[in-house]
């Protein structure tokens, strides 16, 4: 599969179009994707961002104020919340993704932020913060999810 984004002059992502034999679909929400089983390590909310531990292999909120919840790890976004440890729910790692009360920018990158879980605007990730790109809105409530495997402390 091969996707071409289209940026505009400010390198905000304005269209991208998607060619060749598409992935199946993260349980309805998203197109174009690729999701997995996930256990949680913690409670988390449907739509937050998570990274895999590497010890455990459970699922818990990013942070950007570490690069052990947000550097060298893998990303994903559950489709439903855990209450607690030990939840399976699906994990959306790649593709589009539409969550209601999302409150994107379309056209801005959002990575990784402090606040367990969260993502934010490039525009403003904070000096001594590690980046790390979750993906692009495409509209208030839809985010093409492609975390970066790249990463640096800002």
């Amino acid at each position: 599969m091969t996707i071409i984004a289209l940026l505009d002059s400010s390198q905000r992502l304005t269209d991208a179009v998607y060619r060749g034999t598409a992935p199946a679909s993260g349980g309805g929400t998203g197109s174009v994707s690729a999701s997995e089983p996930g256990t949680s390590g913690e409670a988390f909310a449907a739509g937050a961002v998570l990274y895999r531990n590497a010890t455990d292999g459970f699922w818990y909120n990013a942070k950007a104020d570490a690069e052990a919840t947000s550097g060298p790890v893998e990303i994903g976004i559950p489709l439903t919340p855990a209450l607690g440890a030990g939840v399976v729910v699906t994990i959306f790692r790649s593709g589009l993704l539409s969550l209601a009360g999302w409150g994107l920018t379309p056209g801005e990158v959002y990575v990784s932020e402090t606040v367990a879980g969260g993502t934010q605007a490039v525009a403003t990730v904070v000096l001594g913060h590690v980046g790390r790109v979750v993906g692009w809105a495409r509209t208030a409530t839809t985010m093409y999810v492609d975390p970066s495997p790249d990463w640096t402390v800002q």
